[in-house]
């Protein structure tokens, strides 16, 4: 279609058209000039009410597939749910997801179950995440949620699940508390960048970033097979790889046109000294 469909969810159907008097006087404008622009403002327009209708008919036909991928999604989560500590390790094989997860995180998430990203009805509305636990001895949720809502002016709203902690298992109030105590002591864990943190500071309602949401349900969420077995990063090198074998051909093949063409030039120049000798 031409257009990206990654981060659709966060498109917004606006039309940026600008009309001629509107925008700031040009000087010296002949009348042909001035009918010229006014013509090409109406073109412009006609374009930008076919982009919309482009991307409402994108939306469509991904809302249409949402729907029919909904067996394929189910079928795959029965499957991974028979593989210990699946969720866990494709987390950790991904580099942004990783770099969330504390030592006491991964023993949580020893007990996720499962990963499923739905969205809304009408795309454009948003998308929810949801992280099944088994039973464990961190919190009573047996599910926490995420969702990430578009309001008809397309402003963003995030509704985090409010996480039941067990008894002395609060990791968010343990990593305030330590950075607190830590900044008191003035010692190197307050230095900046160096603070204890939780992937489940995630589900604060004051986090109305989206990013994360959006690295789940585009990344990881369509193929987290890969991420299990850590290909990720390998598809990533052989493509590196190739171009730069590619590029290396390319040198070597200049080269070697180079050294035929310097051939081919001494070869005339000697039957040149040749004739001229016969002569």
């Amino acid at each position: 279609l031409g257009v990206p469909l990654k981060g659709r969810l966060c498109i917004i159907i606006m039309s940026k058209r600008s009309k001629i008097e509107e925008a700031p006087e040009v000087e010296s404008l002949s009348p042909a000039e001035e009918e010229a622009l006014n013509r090409l403002s109406r073109v412009q327009e006609d374009i930008e009410k076919l982009n919309d209708e482009a991307t409402e008919e994108i939306l469509r036909i991904e809302q249409k597939y949402n729907q029919k991928r909904m067996p394929f999604f189910l079928r795959r989560g029965e499957a991974i749910k028979q593989i210990p500590q699946f969720w866990l390790k494709a987390i950790s094989n991904h580099e942004m997801l990783s770099d969330l997860l504390s030592d006491d995180d991964r023993k949580v998430f020893e007990f996720l179950r499962d990963i499923t990203v739905e969205d809304f009805v009408d795309v454009k509305d948003g998308f929810k995440i949801t992280f099944t636990f088994d039973s464990n001895p961190y919190f009573k949720n047996k599910a926490l949620c995420k969702e990430f809502r578009y309001d008809k002016e397309h402003r963003l709203h995030v509704v985090p699940s409010v996480i039941e902690w067990k008894p002395g298992m609060d990791l968010v109030a343990s990593a305030i508390l330590a950075n607190d105590a830590a900044r008191a002591s003035k010692t190197k864990r307050s230095r900046e960048g160096d603070e204890k943190s939780t992937f489940f500071i995630w589900f604060n309602p004051e986090d109305q970033e989206v990013e994360v949401g959006e690295v789940i349900k585009e990344e990881l969420w369509p193929d987290p097979i890969k991420f299990y077995f850590g290909l990720n990063g390998e598809e990533e090198g052989e493509e590196e790889g190739d171009d730069e074998d590619e590029f290396e051909e390319g040198e070597e093949g200049e080269g070697e046109g180079e050294g035929e063409a310097e051939e081919e030039e001494e070869g005339e120049g000697e039957d040149q000294e040749e004739g001229d000798e016969d002569q």
